[in-house]
């Protein structure tokens, strides 16, 4: 809250001129109104608006209270329930895609050489599948050997 009584009372002139502000707070702006020609011409602007505002006719008040009150009290928390549930699916599907889409290399292949067979490019990697431009001649050479013992 500000220290300042200036601020204190125009944040509280409106409720003032409407003769709704509490009690023990219109003592407080009185003694203050006496002493503060700003904020006198203030209340002064308050009035005047007030006097001057439209009245909305009896038959479009009647007819706003009763559509409120005919409104049903849970329709915006469904409202929001719904627009929370799509904000989840549109973060999920933009996961999903992102992930499909970034820059690594592929885990499946996609090719089909001849039917019934199946051989990946250079550019596919297969899931499990050894590396072998990594490997050393001596290296090579021995997964060879194990791969041969396997074998038979």
């Amino acid at each position: 809250m500000s220290n300042d009584p200036c601020a204190y009372a125009k944040d509280r002139l409106p409720e003032y001129a409407a003769g709704v502000l509490e009690a023990e707070r219109v003592a407080t702006i009185e003694s203050h109104l006496e002493a503060c020609p700003d904020c006198r011409a203030e209340l002064e602007l308050i009035r005047a608006l007030r006097i001057t505002r439209p009245e909305p006719n009896a038959a479009s008040l009647a007819g706003v209270q009763a559509a409120v009150r005919g409104a049903p009290r849970g329709a915006s928390r469904r409202i929001w329930a719904w627009a929370a549930a799509a904000s989840v699916v549109v973060a999920l599907g933009t996961g999903v895609v992102w992930d499909r889409f970034r820059a690594e290399p592929e885990l499946i292949a996609t090719g089909v050489e001849e039917e019934g067979s199946f051989w990946p490019g250079d550019e596919v990697l297969i899931a499990g599948a050894p590396i072998f431009d990594e490997l050393t001649d001596e290296q090579l050479a021995a997964f060879l050997e194990e791969w041969d013992d396997g074998a038979s």
